[in-house]
């Protein structure tokens, strides 16, 4: 599968690395999901060891139906945008995204340089359980601050004058609420459905038209595809990239560090403190109370809880799951709870 996309990388290799006479090493593979993946280390001449890295992505053809026409074009897209948005952010220095090194179309093959650092979600999973330290909690709070920074500046690039619809929106989150009325594990039905609309109908009502603007969003923002080394952050995996709301982004950050409170090991406190942090290096003052940014936790909820109700998981997963979904469940009934009281004291 990966050798004839080498050897094309092998050819070009004086063109894409500063190394001479660099040969290409296969060190690991991993397949995922959606595509295989190889590490493959540069190795110059006299060298015992490489002197970098880079990854070679294969893309599946399953999630499209093996259509593979159609895997090419979502390719080329993917390794054009991660282009595009790398020279957009090259001069920032401390913030950036993945540098792209070659695209083979024929092959559904992207090849992206390695980026040094660990992912924001092991150095969660190391240094944020139970109770960190003072200096350990100080520096994620600043890393934190940091990711939120990201997003705000991420938003600068190709600005638009459009608005999002908030009626697109909608009938996004109201597709989703269908599906959890169908799916018996969310024990959610009509009723349900038809309170988070009036609840949503509410808060679109409360949003200020400025929180509309149109924005670059990467759409699938986790802490499993930010990495941090020292002061910087770079950003991975930008396929979803698209247009948003300006706190589309955060709003998903905000709930991938709530899912830490599913597991005994985080700290409720801890999480908020995280959960401050991004939001106060995005815009200073900004709280979850914000109209859209509830909205979008909601959507968030709803996307999350329909994903567990309706995929399978075996034994010890459902147990988790089921475990995510009544907190999930928990959380929607008290944010309907909380907007009723607001209703009848207005």
């Amino acid at each position: 599968m990966f050798t004839p996309v080498l050897a094309r990388l092998q050819q070009e290799a004086a063109g894409h690395f500063p190394v001479p006479d660099a040969v290409l090493v296969a060190v690991s593979y991993e397949e995922r999901p959606f595509s295989h993946l190889l590490r493959v280390g540069i190795v110059g001449r006299g060298d015992d060891a490489p002197r970098s890295h880079v990854f070679v992505k294969i893309f599946k053809t399953g999630p499209l139906g093996g259509d593979t026409a159609k895997m090419a074009a979502r390719v080329a897209h993917d390794f054009e945008t991660t282009r595009r948005l790398h020279d957009a952010m090259a001069h920032w220095g401390d913030m950036g995204v993945v540098r792209p090194v070659a695209c083979y179309l024929d092959h559904l093959a992207i090849v992206t340089e390695e980026t040094e650092g660990v992912t924001l979600q092991a150095r969660l999973e190391a240094d944020a359980a139970w109770l960190p330290s003072h200096d350990t909690m100080q520096a994620l709070v600043a890393t934190m601050h940091r990711a939120g920074r990201w997003v705000a500046a991420f938003q600068t690039i190709e600005p638009s004058d459009r608005h999002v619809n908030t009626r697109d929106l909608r009938d996004y989150i109201d597709l989703r609420l269908g599906k959890l009325v169908g799916a018996p594990a969310a024990r959610f039905d009509d009723a349900d459905r038809a309170r988070v609309l009036r609840h949503l109908d509410h808060l679109t009502g409360l949003v200020p038209a400025g929180d509309l603007r149109d924005v670059l969003v990467h759409a699938d923002l986790t802490p499993a595809n930010m990495l941090v080394a020292g002061d910087g952050i770079v950003v991975l995996d930008l396929a979803m990239t698209h247009r948003g709301t300006r706190l589309h982004d955060l709003a998903r950050m905000h709930f991938q560090l709530e899912l830490l409170t599913a597991k005994p090991h985080f700290l409720v406190r801890t999480v908020r403190r995280l959960q401050h942090a991004l939001l106060d290096g995005f815009e200073p003052g900004l709280t979850d109370r914000d109209p859209l940014f509830r909205l979008l936790l909601l959507m968030q909820r709803v996307n999350h809880l329909g994903s567990l109700a309706i995929r399978p998981a075996g034994f010890p997963a459902s147990l988790y799951n089921r475990h995510v979904r009544r907190l999930h469940r928990r959380w929607l009934d008290r944010e309907l709870r909380v907007a009723a009281g607001q209703s009848e004291t207005r």
